[in-house]
């Protein structure tokens, strides 16, 4: 008897926390939907959650809130499934943002609208985290209390019922109907919410890596001008009806257009410490070499011409402006591309919606940043514009920022950055 006297406050305390918490969340659903046009707006600060989920969020993330708050408060459902299914909300919710933080992209809260409009800024993160963890510390305690499995519980002694009543005392130990199907819809809007993210995540781990090693190309090419006095890398012919490289045993021969995806074959020997079909040449998540590709970082064929062979008024036909470029003839060092993620940049025009995917591109100032589809310039038209038996190569403008720039290297292939 003494030991239930001594936690016999327990359960009134654990549900009151969930009580407590219960109202927080239906205060928080309620502060959304008074300001909606504010919850979306903070709703696309969330860098990792794609543009197409945030227009059903904005009203599914209230409405469940609101949903579920109101049940706990009103108890409408069981205290252990209260506390279970808002310990399930908060800790993706917090699990989420929390990762935004970690990967430096610190999201606004969003959580009660203008209310909290006085915590924006650069502590609102650390407020938001606190405020989660503690909530979640609460439900997890309030959890335990109420489990009537919890150890150290004391447990009542078995009673002998009714037979009529035994169906009713044992239906009662499982959830309701209107508690299964607030789980159900509870967690498909979490994996709606979740999924996408967990991609975008993914996704931007791939750029990052796509980004470190494009800039360590563009570190390489950098090498390269300053040994040969500020050209450009450039090793074919035009010429030459095919221009023959070779890395140890294995022979290609390409166009003079050609070079933009075999770099790789004629610098590896000489500027890498590994062969010319090594990781480092392929984008992430791309095998390394095929029959068909050498490498997924494409250098740009406006660094194998003069400006005028990228000028509609000034291409001439012939072999007079096919000739290397210098980093002096560059006008615009960080606006001009020197090479770009091939599959990258197919993925994200096939897919342009904002906030989807983005091309990782070196500049030739050497640095190094994903652009959005929307900010690559318009490229010249034309392509290469040499005929396939002339031996130039020929291939029309990609979806590749950087390949074809209008006026070459003395345009720009980005609006700003």
């Amino acid at each position: 008897m003494p030991s239930l006297t001594r936690t016999s406050w327990l359960p009134g305390a654990a549900s009151v926390a969930i009580r407590v918490v219960g109202t927080v969340v239906l205060l928080a659903g309620v502060a959304k939907i008074i300001d909606l046009n504010q919850f979306a707006r903070d709703l696309h600060s969330w860098t990792y959650l794609p543009a197409w989920v945030v227009s059903p969020a904005v009203f599914a993330v209230p409405l469940s809130e609101i949903a579920l708050g109101g049940v706990t408060v009103a108890g409408i459902v069981s205290k252990r499934f209260a506390a279970l299914a808002m310990t399930l909300l908060l800790t993706a919710f917090t699990a989420l943002f929390g990762i935004h933080v970690l990967l430096g992209h610190a999201p606004e809260c969003g959580c009660f609208g203008r209310f909290m409009e006085f915590m924006r800024g650069k502590d609102a993160a650390i407020w938001t985290l606190t405020r989660n963890g503690a909530m979640l510390l609460a439900l997890v305690w309030a959890l335990w209390v109420v489990s009537p499995r919890r150890v150290g519980a004391p447990q009542p002694k078995p009673m002998e019922l009714h037979p009529e009543l035994r169906g009713i005392a044992d239906r009662s130990r499982g959830f309701t109907l209107v508690e299964i199907l607030i789980s159900i819809a509870l967690v498909a809007i979490l994996l709606a919410l979740n999924l996408p993210v967990l991609r975008g995540i993914q996704q931007r781990a791939s750029e990052s890596s796509s980004l470190s090693t494009i800039r360590q190309h563009g570190a390489v090419f950098g090498m390269y001008t300053s040994d040969y006095a500020g050209t450009y890398p450039y090793f074919t012919s035009p010429t030459a009806t095919r221009t023959i490289l070779r890395d140890g045993n294995f022979v290609v021969d390409v166009s003079y257009f050609g070079a933009y995806q075999v770099w790789n074959i004629a610098m590896a020997k000489g500027y890498y410490s590994s062969g010319p079909f090594d990781r480092v040449f392929s984008p992430p998540g791309v095998s390394p070499w095929n029959e068909y590709l050498f490498t997924g970082y494409w250098y740009s064929c406006t660094m194998l011409a003069r400006p005028e062979h990228w000028n509609p008024d000034q291409r001439r036909s012939g072999t007079a402006l096919l000739r290397s470029t210098r980093d002096t003839e560059v006008r615009y060092p960080t606006l001009k591309v020197l090479l770009a993620d091939l599959f990258a940049s197919s993925l994200a025009f096939a897919d342009a919606a904002p906030g989807g995917l983005r091309i990782p591109a070196c500049f030739t100032d050497g640095s190094a940043t994903a652009l959005i589809p929307g900010d690559v310039r318009r490229q010249y038209p034309g392509g290469h514009g040499a005929p396939f038996d002339a031996g130039h190569g020929y291939h029309n403008t990609e979806p590749i920022p950087g390949m074809h720039t209008l006026d070459g290297v003395r345009g720009m292939d980005v609006r700003a950055r």
